[in-house]
């Protein structure tokens, strides 16, 4: 009689089990797998900094000093790719998902530095356009100022600019809220409501101002 066979058994299902849980264990340890991730300066010594992020997980980049020590800020790569908005302009700041181990670089430029002699700055072209291409009669953004205006008066040379009557240059951007604390708001109402419109207006503080006249009643 052969009894063999089912006395193997119990130690096939042992070695299954132990495998699952092998198996278990190394899923949970790459759902966890920590890459290091580097923030540098180009050339070094404006910054460094090291951590461990999840793979999967998020970072955000140093906020970099725009101006410093006779440089300028350009760009950002992460690894070999350069961090730009949709109008191809760097990003200051970014949100990278961490993919694998990661250095990320900010590159800075002499202020001064034009190495390829064409009357801009290396910095101003690649923190708008992200290469030497372009031109000091170009306009890219077709606004009427050329990239050699835009870069002396502080533009943006990607964002259209518009001058009104009066010389009063400003960016086509998103609109802009501003707050004036010395301004006071004030409003003129009946009570009960209705007898004259209502009013929300701001002033000076000592202004003076004038109410309805009623003439009587009402």
């Amino acid at each position: 009689m052969r009894k063999d066979r089912p006395d193997k058994l119990p130690i096939c299902r042992h070695f299954v089990w132990v495998l699952g849980i092998f198996a278990l264990l190394f899923t949970n340890q790459a759902l966890a797998e920590l890459v290091r991730v580097e923030q540098v300066s180009n050339p070094p010594g404006f910054f460094s900094e090291e951590t461990a992020v999840e793979v999967g997980e998020t970072i955000d980049t140093i906020t970099p000093t725009l101006f410093r020590e006779g440089y300028a800020f350009g760009y950002w790569k992460a690894g070999s790719q350069r961090l730009a908005d949709t109008d191809g302009r760097s990003v200051t700041s970014a949100t990278v998902v961490v993919e694998g181990t990661l250095t990320l670089t900010a590159h800075y430029f002499p202020e001064n530095e034009d190495s390829d002699s064409d009357g801009i700055s290396d910095w101003y072209e690649y923190r708008n356009f992200g290469n030497l291409s372009q031109t000091l009669e170009g306009d890219p953004d077709g606004d009427g100022f050329s990239n050699g205006q835009e870069d002396r008066l502080g533009q943006e040379a990607t964002i259209p600019d518009r001058v009104e009557d009066g010389g009063i240059s400003f960016s086509a951007s998103g609109n802009i809220m501003y707050g004036d604390p010395s301004q006071l708001r004030y409003e003129t109402r009946s009570d009960p409501l209705g007898f004259i419109d209502h009013s929300l207006e701001y002033g000076e503080s000592g202004k003076a101002i004038k109410t309805v006249d009623l003439n009587g009643e009402r």
